[in-house]
């Protein structure tokens, strides 16, 4: 049995790989793949950042403390950074976050076959490739003549003797050439991973999976921020779209309620508008959501909590998903599941309603 491994170096001051992307850490999609491909039997991940590499461990990886201005461009250098022997080496750049474990299996699979040194990944361009000085350039290029891209996205390395001098080319799509390394990068990855369901592949999430919702108010359903009139009366702002599709996952019989610690009655008021059960004024969040899965028999596996403080920590460590918004604090996003782009009060209900499969 081959031992094939994949390596996700984390650029030294990256911070890129952190950013949510359709509910995950951008690092969570190259991890995902790897983690996928049943022909990959270990992935590691280098970096000097104690935060990217604790995060990489909570996603499936073994995290290596490395310097990743080291170049992992030959057999040798990689070995030395995981410490192991192996057949053939991915090295994966998480700034490429649009790649399956399919793509994971043909790279591996090309290098076998063919008997390659090393691979990269490439996409035919649709028009001709132009060079610096203003000629046509047709490098790297296939036997047969027709001109190649290279991306960033996949390098492979043959450890041991190889039959072929030669590079082997992975050939993707052209959309998965999209780098996440730009605000217009970013949002290209986005449209890209939409129209491909590439989330859906990594990251299912099925209407069966929930059983039940529980939500935060204050920075989850409103955005955090409470207007306060002369009189001392005090308003919030909600999301229309948020209690729309509140209520149609109520009408399929799934199990939500509010858990808040605000002692306004907006919160019953909001709770009664949308038909929901709420505990407000709640100094014991764990004990509510406990209360309330125990009572309608919802395995803990298939609850999910939506949360943005400090006051959430703790129900987001034991629920099955945590989910929180992108302007939650620091602590609750490092232990949320899902992430979403949305702020709180800004349709976070909404676009997690539009991750999952619906039967």
């Amino acid at each position: 049995m081959r031992n094939n491994i994949a390596v996700i170096p984390i650029a030294s001051g990256s911070t890129s790989y952190q950013l949510p992307f359709k509910g995950k850490p951008v690092l969570a999609w190259s991890i995902a793949a790897a983690v996928q491909c049943d022909s990959v039997n270990a992935v590691f991940a280098l970096s000097d950042d104690n935060a990217a590499l604790e995060l990489a461990e909570r996603l499936g990886t073994i995290p290596i403390a490395l310097d990743t201005a080291i170049q992992m461009d030959n057999a040798a250098a990689i070995k030395r950074a995981v410490g192991t022997d192996f057949d053939t080496a991915l090295v994966l750049n998480p700034e490429f976050p649009l790649r399956s474990p399919k793509d994971i299996q043909q790279a591996l699979a090309i290098m076998e076959e063919g008997g390659f040194a090393s691979l990269t990944s490439a996409y035919r361009p649709s028009g001709n490739i132009w060079s610096a000085d203003g000629q046509p350039s047709a490098e790297p290029a296939l036997a047969d003549g027709t001109a190649l891209v290279e991306t960033g996205s996949i390098k492979g390395i043959k450890n041991g003797d190889a039959t072929s001098r030669q590079p082997g080319f992975l050939l993707m799509p052209q959309w998965k050439a999209a780098q996440c390394d730009t605000p217009d990068g970013f949002s290209l990855c986005e449209h890209y991973a939409n129209s491909n369901g590439l989330r859906s592949i990594l990251f299912p999430l099925r209407q069966n999976d929930l059983g039940m919702i529980a939500y935060d108010f204050d920075g989850v359903l409103t955005d955090n921020r409470a207007m306060v009139s002369q009189d001392g009366a005090e308003s919030v702002t909600v999301n229309r779209s948020d209690g729309l599709v509140i209520l149609r996952m109520a009408a399929m019989g799934i199990k939500q309620v509010i858990i808040s610690k605000e002692r306004n009655p907006v919160v019953l008021k909001r709770a009664e508008k949308l038909n929901l059960e709420v505990t407000h004024a709640c100094d014991d969040k764990v004990t509510a959501f406990e209360e309330y899965r125990e009572s309608h028999g919802v395995p803990l596996e298939k609850t999910f909590f939506f949360g943005n403080d400090l006051n959430d920590i703790e129900v987001m460590k034991i629920a099955g998903t945590a989910v929180a918004p992108s302007d939650a604090t620091p602590a609750a996003k490092a232990l949320a599941d899902i992430i979403t782009s949305a702020k709180g009060g800004y349709g976070v209900v909404r676009e997690f309603f539009d991750m999952v499969d619906w039967d």
